[in-house]
């Protein structure tokens, strides 16, 4: 049981740093966004937005659905959006197949805050919950972090649309991995 519950805020951590990634991306990449999509600055910005009005626009009844339904479920499907957004992204050919995946990309991710610490209630001491809830928050951070200077030497190696498809991959895999061991 012990050993179980690490590897679900392992995995729940992994996710939140995926979200804080995510949303830091398209400023990391915004010089290939706009040669290879043709945007403008203004594109551009819609592009970045489109991830937060999704994200924002589910919060209210995101909190009815992770009582009623659960983390789990409500998880792993957002995660699955996000995927699915991540490869919309990817493989986008101008601004409206970058804003569809852009806002997938935020729905997808919307959960992977308030999904592990309704997760934290049930499987950690009550006790542990704000010490469990700051490494968490501590941990998402590395996502900033890794919006950063790692995927600019990802985007380098592999450009970014087969950055966005490797993530995608991880996301699925991560998603799978909560299915499994929750």
């Amino acid at each position: 049981m012990f050993t179980r519950r690490w590897i679900i805020f392992g995995i729940c951590a992994s996710l939140f740093l995926m979200s804080l990634f995510y949303r830091a991306s398209s400023a990391i990449i915004a010089p290939d966004l706009m040669h290879d999509l043709r945007l403008t600055h203004e594109a551009l910005g819609l592009l970045g937005a489109a991830f937060f009005y999704s994200f924002a626009v589910v919060q209210i009844p995101l909190g009815l659905v992770l009582d009623r339904i659960g983390p789990r479920i409500t998880m792993s499907i957002l995660n699955i959006l996000a995927t699915a957004g991540a490869v919309v992204f990817a493989h986008a050919g101008g601004l409206t197949g970058g804003v569809i995946g852009r806002a997938l990309l935020g729905l997808g991710m919307a959960a992977n805050l308030m999904g592990p610490l309704k997760l934290f209630t049930n499987w950690f001491d009550p006790r542990r919950f704000a010490t469990l809830s700051g490494l968490l928050l501590s941990l998402g951070t590395l996502g900033s972090l890794a919006a950063a200077t790692p995927l600019a030497i990802l985007v380098q190696c592999l450009g970014w649309r087969r950055a966005f498809y490797s993530l995608a991959g991880l996301n699925a895999l991560l998603a799978v991995c909560l299915m499994g061991f929750v």
